[in-house]
């Protein structure tokens, strides 16, 4: 890869985009098909995914920072607004692959309030050398490690993410619905037999609430 290509998979790496999202997350919840009469089954209308995610608690519910075993990334998003309905806006603000650099170890570091070893999660290669830089600075019950297991499926220019996954053992449901555009996204929710997934709960509310 030349400089400049480098320096342009790096900018697209940080550049911000934002997604709108409605979440559900609970130790159950009612399978995909019983709440969305019109959901698709032709085979090419989903993919099946197997992440783990670590979650690094900055204190904060409205930030999402995590490292991802499955593309070898540190991620951050950040709740940038609710619609009147509840849905939420986040705004991812780099999604980079692992070894960061500097500035982005700097921003990570900052948001977690841990002083130290920028230099040395600046330049680790791999997710697990990361966790372990970060666990030198970091409470471990700060650090959660998630399995999941994710079905998701596209409806026009929304994605409809069925997910089990395990914190410690235990295992939990979620099911959440996301487009770039609100009325599309509010067209698929209204398909939806909403009121059987009970209260909206977004990963982070569920992290802190479980931890």
């Amino acid at each position: 890869m030349t400089e400049g290509s480098l320096g342009a998979a790096t900018a697209s790496a940080v550049a911000t985009t934002d997604m709108w999202e409605l979440r559900w997350t609970a130790p159950a919840l009612p399978e995909v098909e019983h709440i969305w009469p019109e959901m698709p089954t032709e085979p090419s209308s989903s993919i099946e995914i197997e992440d783990q995610d670590i979650y690094l608690l900055t204190g904060s519910s409205r930030i999402n920072l995590k490292l991802r075993r499955r593309s070898s990334a540190l991620k951050l998003k950040r709740l940038d607004g609710r619609s009147v309905e509840s849905f939420e806006r986040w705004r991812t603000e780099f999604d980079v692959a692992l070894p960061v650099g500097r500035a982005i170890s700097v921003r990570a570091l900052s948001l977690l309030r841990a002083c130290g070893s920028v230099d040395a999660l600046s330049v680790a290669p791999t997710t697990a050398e990361a966790v372990d830089i970060i666990s030198t600075v970091l409470a471990p019950e700060r650090i959660v490690e998630t399995h999941k297991w994710r079905r998701i499926y596209r409806h026009g220019s929304c994605l409809v993410d069925d997910a089990r996954f395990e914190v410690e053992g235990s295992a939990f449901r979620s099911i959440g619905v996301e487009s770039a555009n609100l009325r599309s996204l509010r067209t698929l929710v209204s398909e939806l037999a909403a009121e059987r997934l009970g209260s909206p709960c977004n990963y982070m509310q569920f992290l802190y609430h479980h931890a």
